[in-house]
């Protein structure tokens, strides 16, 4: 059945009053999610743009002035937040976790503006060799786990002979004050288009604040490039931010 003829049966099926389960909500969820794709118009781009002209046909089919969903607490995005296709990726690494988006060919340009090259390396598809302005080279990796996971990688982050590079998407940000108040820092973790990161610390200045420029630049769906020094702290992961690129906006990317 192809996407034209659904919308048909769903008309019709409204109609004549047997639907009962397939709701508007139900079938935004299979159709952004991807699960519909094979009935959709095999040469029509699936952008987001087009996901919402076929989710507006289903709408129409059953007589509905639902509008997608807005994010939940729960939730780092909602499908009303969505518009283009690393907020895309984000949506469905919600809803399955085994749902991956590789973000670096999205932006790699980006990254060449700003040094960086390609390897031949599966963890770290790229690099950004060491420089009078970098003083320590910089891996950049999706994989924010295997870090951690190989000891000797780890020790040479936190040694300083490398620097990490993390590419994705923000998705949660708090500032934390120390217990005597005197102390602020904050934490934000991001989606990398495999996993989330654990939680990237951004520490205060002399003064014991957070600066605004930072405060305004580090927001909730933000995507950009953190370069951190990893450490695991207790035996729990985590990482302190040295530099932050913001790229692009995932809204309308």
């Amino acid at each position: 059945m192809q996407w034209d003829e659904f919308c048909a049966t769903l008309k019709r099926a409204k109609k004549e009053k047997k639907i009962k389960s397939l709701s508007v909500p139900t079938i935004a969820t299979l159709l952004f999610g991807g699960a519909f794709d094979s009935m959709l118009p095999a040469d029509i781009p699936k952008t987001v743009e087009n996901y919402k002209i076929w989710y507006d046909q289903a709408r129409i089919a059953l007589a509905s002035k639902a509008s997608l969903a807005k994010k939940k607490k729960t939730e780092s995005v909602g499908l009303a937040d969505v518009d283009g296709p690393i907020a895309l990726s984000l949506w469905r690494h919600q809803i399955n976790p085994l749902s991956m988006f590789d973000i670096v060919p999205t932006c790699r340009e980006d990254l060449k503006m700003y040094g960086f090259i390609d390897t031949n390396h599966k963890a770290y598809p790229m690099k950004r060799q060491a420089s009078e302005t970098y003083r320590s080279p910089v891996l950049l990796t999706p994989y924010w786990t295997k870090v951690f996971q190989n000891s000797a990688a780890l020790a040479a982050f936190e040694a300083g002979e490398y620097e990490l590079g993390i590419l994705g998407v923000i998705t949660d940000v708090a500032i934390k004050t120390y217990a005597d108040g005197a102390k602020e820092r904050l934490v934000f973790r991001m989606f990398t288009g495999h996993e989330y990161t654990d939680e990237i610390t951004v520490w205060p200045d002399r003064d014991g604040r957070i600066t605004d420029h930072m405060r305004g630049s580090v927001q909730p769906l933000e995507l950009g490039l953190a370069i951190v020094r990893p450490k695991a702290w207790n035996g729990r992961p985590g990482a302190s931010l040295l530099r932050w690129q913001k790229l692009i906006k995932t809204r309308g990317s």
